[in-house]
């Protein structure tokens, strides 16, 4: 499946990052019989974006501070 998406955050490039490849997960428990047990929960999202000299998304991934 092909796409085209670019990925932009408050303080970052006003084009924002061409994106490259993206993968989302949740998780859920299930019970015994292999039905839903609970809500949907966390999980995690990878973007992969193109490089660029730009340093604000590196700062912004090590910066403890920032959500």
């Amino acid at each position: 499946m092909s796409f085209s998406a670019v990925f932009k955050f408050d303080g970052g490039v006003a084009e924002g990052y061409e994106v490259v490849s993206s993968l989302y997960m949740f998780s859920q428990a299930t019970d015994d019989k292999g039905r839903p047990s609970s809500a949907v929960q966390g999980g995690g999202i990878m973007v992969q974006v193109v490089s660029t000299d730009d340093r604000k998304l590196v700062e912004l991934m090590m910066d403890p501070y920032r959500l």
